[in-house]
């Protein structure tokens, strides 16, 4: 039914080339809108574009993903590099994995949280400073075994305040 009313006949819609509007000149509008609408959805869809074997292909280039991920990666760095994210490096890694914040706001959630976490813990030094040790004559007599115990005990118990038994 269409087929006789086309310009150019039979050979047009066997090319499947779509048909401009302006060409249906002279007919009533809505048979030509129906017309225009019926061969616009006869045209096969584009086929897709191929996907390449390589999942990492889109990580180069000036493709849109590639510019998405530089991002990503910048975004990343900035949360892990700053001063609290050096300071709370797990919340830092929940914050850039997880959670859907820019990095301005990542770095001011790292930032009021270390804030309220303290000064910066010490390192192993300074903690061992605090602690005398104990001196040691060279001629304090050796301990026996069951001696050693003894004392391990004793010290425990004490450290924990409880009174040995006598």
């Amino acid at each position: 039914m269409i087929r006789k009313f086309l310009p150019g006949g039979p050979t047009h819609l066997a090319s499947r080339a779509p048909v401009p509007v302006p060409a249906l000149r002279g007919g009533h509008p809505a048979f030509v809108a129906r017309l225009a609408a019926e061969l616009r959805a006869s045209v096969p869809p584009k086929p897709p574009a191929p996907v390449s074997a390589d999942p990492d292909a889109d990580m180069e280039g000036n493709t849109p993903a590639a510019r998405a991920r530089a991002k990503e990666r910048a975004r990343c760095i900035a949360i892990f590099t700053c001063e609290a994210g050096r300071r709370l490096p797990q919340l830092a890694a929940t914050l850039a994995a997880n959670v859907k914040m820019d990095r301005k706001t990542a770095i001011a959630a790292l930032e009021a949280a270390a804030a309220g976490a303290g000064p910066e813990r010490p390192g192993l030094s300074a903690r061992m400073a605090a602690h005398r040790n104990p001196r040691l004559t060279p001629d304090a007599p050796p301990m026996t075994g069951s001696e050693a115990t003894a004392a391990s005990w004793a010290g425990a118990f004490a450290a924990i305040g409880v009174k040995p038994r006598s």
